[in-house]
């Protein structure tokens, strides 16, 4: 099944209006995916599931390792970047950081993760399974 398949299916609620109404309507979606708010989904997707401060800087570390291949402190410190600031890492890794935190929320909720255990280990399937996608990573 593909998207639009699975998008057709859906309740008209769930839908929203994304689609013009008329010939002169224009498409608005203040939701479109983002860097800072596919973080912000995620990290909202955990703090409602029960996790913890230690279970965000982990999702964190995680992220950069799965999606990026290097440790967060030699990420940042390899590029003489600030550490922990996204905004200021290079397209391609922001890329990979936000296809890899909408895959991480997505296995949560899937596997209905609950707790600091149970959210890493679903997140970290989501992240292995996303950074496929990305050259350095390697197969």
């Amino acid at each position: 099944m593909g998207f639009l398949e699975y998008w057709r299916n859906q309740e008209m609620d769930e839908q929203g209006s994304l689609l013009p109404t008329e010939e002169s309507s224009t498409i608005i979606d203040h939701t479109e995916p983002s860097r800072k708010l596919s973080y912000g989904q995620l990290h909202d997707e955990v703090k409602e599931r029960g996790g913890t401060r230690r279970t965000h800087a982990s999702l964190n570390n995680m992220a950069n390792e799965q999606m990026l291949g290097e440790a967060t402190s030699d990420l940042y410190q390899g590029m003489n970047l600030r550490q922990g600031d996204r905004g200021q890492l290079p397209t391609e890794a922001k890329e990979a950081l936000m296809t890899g935190d909408i895959a991480a929320r997505h296995q949560i909720v899937t596997d209905d993760a609950q707790g600091h255990y149970p959210i890493v280990q679903s997140a970290r399937k989501g992240y292995r399974k996303a950074s496929r996608l990305f050259p350095w990573n390697g197969e």
